[in-house]
């Protein structure tokens, strides 16, 4: 009760669709947990299958940006961190969701999970 937004990775889904008895597809799997648990957004990242933000009534999709990964180290929280500013600053879901896929895709091009951002990037 005490989550009104949820980030979760497509292996994490899995587990709960497990736990919770969730139906086989995505989206009826995401419109239970809306429902259910009364949550206002879920951010799935899907790895390199790409991501989606999703409240009930938007849905944003997005593939994974082509890098040349150095290191996925911090790249959830880099776009767990991204979608948290966004909220904060009132950003349509699709900016949100542009921005937070930018910047994992940066994150996965360096070493260690907190690299300093180029001006370019910074929220």
């Amino acid at each position: 009760h005490a989550c009104n937004v949820l980030k979760i990775n497509d292996e994490e889904l899995d587990l709960l669709t497990d736990l919770l008895m969730l139906p086989s597809n995505e989206m009826a799997k995401l419109d239970v947990l809306l429902g259910k648990y009364k949550i206002q957004l879920i951010a799935l990242t899907k790895g390199e299958k790409g991501s989606l933000l999703y409240n009930g009534n938007e849905l944003s999709q997005l593939d994974i940006q082509q890098v040349h990964v150095a290191d996925t180290i911090g790249a959830g929280d880099s776009f767990s961190a991204t979608l948290i500013m966004g909220l904060i600053k009132g950003e349509s879901i699709r900016m949100i969701h542009k921005q937070a896929n930018s910047i994992s895709a940066f994150v996965c091009t360096q070493h260690g999970a907190t690299p300093t951002l180029p001006v370019e990037l910074k929220y």
